[in-house]
């Protein structure tokens, strides 16, 4: 079982009050969401969710578990997010190979230029 993707299942059944909602909105066939739902709840072994024809209903063990995977999964886009800003930035040593004719001049002018524009980062 993908437990991530159980856990955002759960969050999305929660939110939207219905499998076949929460299916949608995920993209899913509401068998799969089903059976995420139902591998969560075995690997935790707590019922989650009370099950109606018509709606679903939140046990109070799965009203403090959503809780604490809204944050969990929260925490884990902000973490994820914070990773890809630090990738995106130049970051390291640059070496430049350049002519003998260039380093009188133009060397100079982009250090300096460098100095008093540095590079975001």
């Amino acid at each position: 079982m993908d437990q991530l993707a159980a856990m955002r299942a759960f969050v999305r059944v929660v939110e939207a009050g219905t499998f076949t909602r929460a299916a949608s909105s995920l993209a899913l066939p509401k068998a799969t969401i089903s059976k995420l739902i139902a591998g969560l709840e075995a690997h935790i072994r707590t019922k989650l969710l009370n099950r109606t024809t018509r709606r679903v209903i939140v046990t109070p063990d799965g009203a403090a578990y959503y809780e604490r995977v809204v944050r969990l999964l929260t925490e884990l886009e902000e973490l994820d997010g914070s990773m890809s800003l630090s990738q995106a930035s130049p970051h390291g040593r640059l070496r430049i190979d350049v002519s003998a004719s260039c380093t009188s001049v133009q060397l100079p002018l982009c250090f300096w230029v460098l100095q008093i524009a540095p590079l975001p980062g």
